[in-house]
Formats: structure tokens, sequence, C-alpha cells
């Protein structure tokens, strides 16, 4: 099983939702400066990005190493490690140029961690797990001599599911933001100016399709409250008379809502071992 996020840790999404970072990227005017830079919605499909992002599994990598507590400590020690050598060289007894340049190739890098440790503290830690990620599978295995089942827990977080179904990929084999960006004049800066991002974030709707695809029965649970609402209209159709189907149009319209929403987080749930 793929290492996923620390036990009991956010996923990025929560994180993003939490430290409110979706509105900031909103307040800050950064989508519509990236299109005012010449760098669109369909920049990373034309540049072959989302098949990279899959291959090297970078936003799984990403994922598990903002939202891991350990992480800020983790560099800040390494940081102060390539420092302390940096410290025994321009203290050592001079041999000349290459003295300083060793001190700038472990100096710089030094600095980098450092500041890398400050910056995901800053903006990442104190999140916690809000909403469940953990799934439970059952796998059977052959140890050589006999098949033997085993009780696997993990967290499921919407961006590890979509990079293990490839989904980036297939939307790059597809065209599918150079075809958004067709139909659409300046998509991001659309996005930004419609609030977009801060209503996914107030909502919460992110965090809980995630939650909901990680739970076996997430999409069917989803699914029946739609199935349960037609009879209901059905009955207000036809038992109530003259306004009868006014008053089940808008049950019959959340229902279809409630199905569609299931049958969406059941292609987007992890699959099963």
């Amino acid at each position: 099983v793929a290492a996923g996020i620390a036990r009991g840790a956010p996923s990025l999404i929560q994180v993003l939702e939490q430290k409110r970072l979706l509105s900031t990227v909103e307040d800050l005017k950064l989508l519509s400066g990236a299109e005012k830079a010449g760098v669109g919605a369909a920049a990373p499909e034309q540049l072959g990005l989302l098949k990279l992002l899959d291959d090297l599994k970078l936003l799984s990598l990403a994922e598990n190493t903002l939202t891991n507590p350990a992480t800020p400590a983790l560099l800040a020690a390494a940081g102060a490690f390539l420092g302390g050598l940096v410290y025994l060289d321009v203290t050592a007894p001079d041999f000349g140029l290459a003295q300083w340049v060793l001190a700038g190739a472990l100096g710089a890098p030094a600095l980098v961690l450092e500041v890398a440790a400050v910056a995901i503290y800053s903006l990442f830690s104190g999140a916690s797990r809000f909403k469940n990620l953990d799934r439970s599978e059952t796998i059977i295995e052959y140890d050589g001599r006999d098949f033997v089942t085993r009780k696997v827990d993990d967290a499921a977080t919407l961006i590890g599911t979509l990079e293990k179904r490839r989904v980036l990929s297939w939307v790059e084999d597809n065209r599918l933001l150079s075809l958004g960006s067709s139909l659409i004049s300046k998509p991001l800066t659309l996005t930004e100016s419609l609030g977009v991002l801060s209503t996914l974030e107030g909502s919460g709707i992110l965090s809980s399709i995630e939650s909901a695809a990680a739970d076996k029965n997430g999409a069917a649970k989803v699914g029946l409250v739609g199935l349960a609402i037609v009879p209901v209209a059905i009955a207000l159709a036809v038992l109530v008379p003259t306004y009868g189907l006014l008053l089940a149009l808008p049950l019959v319209l959340i229902a279809l809502a409630y199905i569609a929403v299931g049958v969406a987080i059941s292609s987007i749930s992890p699959s099963s071992q």
C-alpha cells in the first residue's frame, strides 16, 4: 500500500479550507494576475505538466509533505545541519576559493530549507482533520504457502484518489483545459470575479465530497437520499390537485441532483484493493 498522509493528519483540501487559503488566493487576485502575465488555464496542459504530475506523483507528495506536522521541524533540522557545516567550513584554515564555493553550495540549500520550514509552519500549522478520511480494506495475499487475508487502514484523500485514477492525464489527453479556455474568455479571472474559491471554501463542499468518497457507502448514502425524494414527488403530483405538478417539480430536480452527486462521488471513490 502506498504511503499516504500521516495518521490523523488532515488532507490538503481540509487544510486549505481551515486556513482560508483559497479565499486568500482570491483576495490577492493571483488568478487574474496569472492571466495578465500570459499564464492561462490551459498552460499546464500545453506544457505537459498534468501527465508529469501524475507520473511522478507530485501532488500526493506535496500533500503528504505539507500536511505532516513533523515537516517544518525536519526541514529546520536539515537546514541547521547544513548551516553547521557552513560554520565549520568558514572557520577552518583558509584553503582558497574552494572554501567559499563549498560554503555557498552548503549555505544556499540551508537557507532554502529554513525559509521553507517557516513558510510551511506559518501556512499549514494548526490545521486538524475535521471530516473522516479513513477507509478500511480487506485484501487477500499469497505468503508463499497459503492465501492470507489482511486488513489495511488508510486515509483516502481526494488528491490521492484522483492521482491513482490518473484523472489529470485523462484531462490532458482530452484537452479539456484548452476546450474550456476556448469556450470561456479568461476562465481564471472569471472564477476569481465570481468568488468561486471563497464559496467552495465557506461551504466546505470539497472536503464533504472528499469525505463521502472515502466512505465505502458514501456514494450510496447520497444517491439514496435522491431516490427517497422521488416517491414524495410522485405522491405530490398524484394526490395534490391543481398544484401537485408544480410542487413535485422542485423535488424531482433536487432528487436528480442528489443522484448525480452520488454517481460523481462513486466515480472518484478509491477502488477496492
